[in-house]
Parts: structure tokens; C-alpha cells; sequence
């Protein structure tokens, strides 16, 4: 997910932590990009694509 974020040329990654969920999200002084919304008990952020499933 960092690699994303530096491709994006977004220099802050994020994680916001909403109930029982968690956002990742990067950002700059004026853009957002949400990455990722989780489960708690997901808590691998993986390319799901390259995942053998």
C-alpha cells in the first residue's frame, strides 16, 4: 500500500480506526486516496490480486 501511495505522490499514509473497521487512506495537502476499508481481523493489507485465491 505505501508503494501505491508514492506512485499516487501522496506522502502521508494513513490508518483511521471506525468501530470495529479500519481506513487506510493517503494523502497530500490536497488530495485524498482511500486504499483500503478492513475488518479488524483482517489485518494483512495485501494486493488481494496476487493473493492465490
Amino acid at each position: 500500500m505505501l508503494e501505491l501511495a508514492k506512485q499516487a505522490r501522496l506522502p502521508h499514509l494513513r490508518e483511521y480506526v471506525v468501530g470495529q473497521h479500519i481506513v487506510l487512506y493517503a494523502h497530500s495537502e490536497s488530495s485524498v486516496v482511500l486504499l483500503a476499508v478492513k475488518h479488524q481481523r483482517q489485518l494483512v493489507y495485501a494486493d488481494e490480486s496476487s493473493a492465490g485465491g
